[in-house]
């Protein structure tokens, strides 16, 4: 799958070596919270009997406990048990007053999860960013609002994948809210109607479902039957899958679809007519007129593409002036650091060292994926790419250009252990010794099968930063695909690619 920008890369270092990191914490089991709740007895448990507890204790030393217990909690990700016991302890203390809010927030994405309780804890984390914003001055609470209204719209997100339409209505109309409420009117004015769009779409995308199945049960009664092949040609097209869509066209009962599907089939395709086909039936079929249209468009533009001295082109010039593009959403919120980079492996491969570099034909969401061979469990020559202008801004608060999270596809094939490491942290699977506070497990044991990751940079890291480098690691095969940036969580969760389908 083609990424929505492509970003050639400046500098490429990648390495083979026994790698291993600091454990982020997994989900604990029982004994190892009760074990975590010892621990944090034997160590804090004086002074949040009279700190945390206490009801004579000021809400600025309730806080600076609660920073204390999140710093603690920051240093003991290796150990989930005594990670959550922290965690749970500091985020009250945190909020005995407005001081305290950041580190709450902090606390809060950290508690995120992927799952069906997601929503929940987006709620959960919504909650804090509000409180925050309020106890800003009016000109001060866009840092927070504009961060409150990117939670409810992906808690929205959330609840419309699981099937929760009421909850993700209401989602959308808190996100309306908070963006007048937080956001000065010229930001929140558009923003709004680009919630009500996605809203909009969502509901569409519901419609389309629904629409599927009931024409292709109708074509399982009846494959000839001309209404439901109409639909379902319709349907094709608009998801862009025009070869799919021609068989139904062909047997629809609009004599210019039907036309025009008939032509789609032909070798070669003659585009003009078929153009021609489509911009009739625009005419005449005012639901689907700009989709038809934009076809009408779409095969003129490839009969010039494929003949620039066609016989018809001065009129092909002017209907492709005249008709509507086909609509495609190309969103600016994230960017592809590696898709289908092909010419990367190519570059790089020629390079001597340890690590065998490689594009290998069997790809997360596409054709194929980088792919770093060791077997040496040694450090390998650096290596640099000759091609320029892989270089990313991170910011909490992303402007236009900046970015905020990461999602990759990680697969080892063989081996015991793997890292990647973009600029100042490193992601590992498998288990190993690497004494890096800028490290972190994504996996306990190394995924066969691709594992896609998704990462807040800024709260790994904890600054802002140039994104401008990349390290692949591993003691047998790895394999990297679908490297993106983000400005948010929800764009990275719609517009990140689809896995292929294998039968």
């Amino acid at each position: 799958m083609p990424p929505f920008f492509r970003n050639p890369w400046t500098f490429i270092l990648l390495m083979a070596c026994a790698t291993a990191a600091v454990a982020v914490a997994a989900d604990p089991t029982p004994e190892e919270i009760k074990e975590g709740e010892r621990l944090f007895r034997d160590v804090y448990g004086k002074e949040y009997d009279r700190v945390g507890k206490g009801k004579a204790a000021l809400p600025a030393d309730r806080v600076a406990f609660g920073k204390k217990l999140w710093d603690a909690a920051c240093d003991s990700r290796s150990n989930p048990g005594l990670f959550r016991v922290l965690l749970n302890k500091s985020l009250p203390l945190t909020l005995a007053d407005p001081i305290g809010y950041p580190t709450a927030i902090k606390i809060r994405r950290t508690q995120l999860t992927e799952g069906k309780e997601r929503p929940e804890q987006l709620a959960a984390l919504a909650t804090v960013l509000d409180r925050a914003a309020r106890a800003e001055k009016p000109e001060q609470r866009a840092k927070y609002g504009a961060e409150l209204v990117e939670v409810y719209r992906e808690a929205a997100d959330a609840c419309y994948d699981l099937g929760r339409d009421a909850d993700a209505v209401t989602f959308w109309g808190k996100a309306k809210a908070a963006a007048g409420a937080h956001l000065p009117p010229a930001v929140a004015a558009p923003l709004v109607k680009e919630i009500a769009t996605d809203q909009a779409e969502c509901e569409s995308h519901r419609k389309h479902a629904a629409d599927l199945k009931r024409f292709t049960q109708a074509l399982q009664d009846r494959a000839d039957d001309p209404k439901a092949n109409l639909g379902m040609g319709l349907l094709l097209l608009r998801d862009g899958k025009e070869a799919a869509a021609a068989k139904h066209l062909a047997l629809a009962t609009i004599p210019d679809l039907k036309t025009a599907g008939e032509l789609l089939t032909a070798q070669p395709v003659p585009f003009v007519k078929v153009g021609d086909a489509f911009r009739s039936a625009g005419e005449n079929v005012a639901g689907e007129r700009a989709l038809l249209l934009g076809w009408a468009r779409r095969c003129y533009e490839a009969a010039l593409a494929s003949d620039p001295r066609h016989p018809d082109a001065a009129r092909l010039k002017l209907l492709i002036k005249e008709l509507p593009s086909l609509r495609s959403f190309t969103p600016t919120g994230i960017v592809a650091v590696l898709d289908e980079e092909k010419s990367v492996a190519d570059a790089l491969g020629k390079s001597e060292g340890v690590a065998k570099i490689l594009w290998s034909g069997s790809g997360y969401a596409g054709s194929g994926c980088l792919e770093v061979r060791s077997g040496v469990p040694k450090q390998a020559e650096q290596r640099g790419g000759a091609v320029e202008g892989w270089k990313f801004a991170l910011a909490e608060w992303p402007n236009p250009g900046e970015y905020r999270y990461l999602r990759f596809a990680i697969r080892v094939t063989d081996g015991t252990h793997a890292f990647v490491n973009f600029g100042r942290v490193t992601y590992t699977v498998g288990k190993s010794d690497l004494n890096n506070r800028a490290a972190f497990s994504v996996a306990e044991k190394v995924p066969d099968t691709w594992l896609v990751v998704t990462r807040d940079l800024v709260l790994d890291v904890g600054e802002s930063f140039p994104l401008s480098e990349l390290r692949v690691g591993t003691d047998g095969v790895v394999q990297i695909d679908a490297v993106y940036l983000g400005r948010t969580r929800r764009e990275l969760g719609r517009y990140y690619p689809k896995p292929v389908e294998r039968k």
